[in-house]
C-alpha cells in the first residue's frame, strides 16, 4: 500500500463521528464522507449526522440510505479509493463493495473480538458482563470476523450505563487510532487473523426486549434497566395500566418482599422488590405523574 492512502468513511453514530475527527486530526487523505440520511435516524440509537461534521472540516459529503448503493460503489471505483472506513453502521457491506477499495474496508466493533460478534454490543456487554473494547478490523464476508488491525480493552464498571460506556469508547477510539493511523499513513497494514474457535455471537435487541420481569433478581433487573437506558429506548413496566419507562435505578438489597410490589418510598422514589432484593427507581418517564404508594403492584 502506498503512503497517504485515499480514504472514504461511512457511518451514523458516535464512533463514526470520533473516527472522522481523528482522521482529520492526523491529516489523513479523506476524500469523501457518506453520512446516513437523517430519515433513518429513528432506526439508529445515538444517531450522528456526519455530513455536518464533514462539511465543517472541509470534506465533501453526501447522504446515503443503503451502504451498498451504486453511487458509493461508483465513487470508490472511479476515485481508486485505497481504504473504506465503515464505522458505526449496522448494514452489512456486500462483496462488490468489500472488494472495491484497493486495500479493503476497515470496520469497528466495541468488543474484544472474536468475543461478542454481532448486534447491540453495548447493551449485551452490560447485560452479560462482557469485556468492552475498541477493535478496528478488516471487513470480510462474515459478521465482525475479519483480521484485527488494532484492539484495546476497556474496563467495565459494575454500575455502567450505555452513555458512560460510550464515552469510554470514544476516548479509547482516540488512543487506538493514534496507533493505527500513522501506520496507515506510511502505507503499512498488519492485520492479524481472529481465532474463530473462540467466537461468540450477539443477537439483535428490540425495544420490547426492555420489558422488566420482576420475578428476576434485583441484580438482573438493574442490569436490564442500565443496558436499556439512554440513548436506547429504556426498560419499561406497567402499573395501574400505565406504561412506565425506567432509565436509572439503584440496588437496595436490604429489602425483601413480593416481586413487583412497591415496598417503600425512599427519597421520593419507589422501592420495588424482586425475586431477590429490590431496586429504587431513579429517572423515569410516564404519560402522567404517578402518585406512588406502598403496596402498589407492577404487572408481572
Amino acid at each position: 500500500m502506498n503512503a497517504h492512502p485515499k480514504i472514504v468513511l461511512a457511518g451514523s453514530v458516535n464512533s463514526s463521528y470520533q473516527t472522522l475527527k481523528k482522521l482529520h486530526e492526523h491529516n489523513m487523505n479523506v476524500v469523501h464522507v457518506f453520512a446516513l440520511h437523517p430519515v433513518k435516524s429513528e432506526q439508529v440509537s445515538g444517531y450522528k449526522d456526519l455530513k455536518i461534521l464533514a462539511e465543517a472540516l472541509g470534506i465533501s459529503a453526501t447522504y446515503f440510505r443503503d451502504i451498498n448503493n451504486n453511487e458509493i460503489l461508483q465513487l470508490i471505483e472511479e476515485q481508486q479509493i485505497d481504504i473504506f472506513f465503515v464505522v458505526g453502521l449496522s448494514q452489512i457491506v456486500k462483496p462488490p463493495l468489500l472488494s472495491a477499495p484497493n486495500h479493503g474496508c476497515i470496520g469497528f466493533h466495541p468488543t474484544m473480538l472474536p468475543e461478542g460478534r454481532g448486534r447491540a454490543a453495548i447493551a449485551w456487554t452490560i447485560l452479560k458482563n462482557l469485556t468492552p473494547a475498541v477493535t478496528f478490523f478488516k471487513l470480510d464476508r462474515g459478521a465482525d470476523s475479519g483480521p484485527i488491525l488494532e484492539q484495546i480493552p476497556i474496563v467495565l464498571d459494575s454500575n455502567e450505563y450505555p452513555l458512560t460506556l460510550i464515552e469510554k469508547i470514544k476516548s479509547t477510539i482516540d488512543v487506538a487510532l493514534d496507533e493505527l493511523l500513522p501506520k496507515l499513513k506510511e502505507g503499512k497494514m498488519n492485520p492479524k487473523p481472529q481465532d474463530h474457535t473462540k467466537a461468540t455471537f450477539l443477537g439483535v435487541r428490540r425495544e420490547e426486549d426492555g420489558y422488566i420481569q420482576w420475578k428476576a433478581s434485583a441484580e438482573d433487573v438493574h442490569k436490564l434497566i442500565r443496558a436499556s437506558s439512554h440513548p436506547y429506548p429504556g426498560a419499561y413496566s406497567f402499573i395501574n395500566g400505565e406504561k412506565i419507562k425506567i432509565y436509572s435505578a439503584t440496588l437496595r438489597p436490604e429489602f425483601t418482599g413480593v416481586s413487583g410490589r412497591v415496598i417503600a418510598i425512599e427519597h421520593g422514589n419507589p422501592v420495588i422488590t424482586c425475586a431477590e432484593g429490590a431496586i429504587e427507581l431513579g429517572e423515569i418517564q410516564s404519560a402522567q405523574p404517578v402518585n406512588w404508594k406502598i403496596g402498589m403492584d407492577f404487572k408481572l
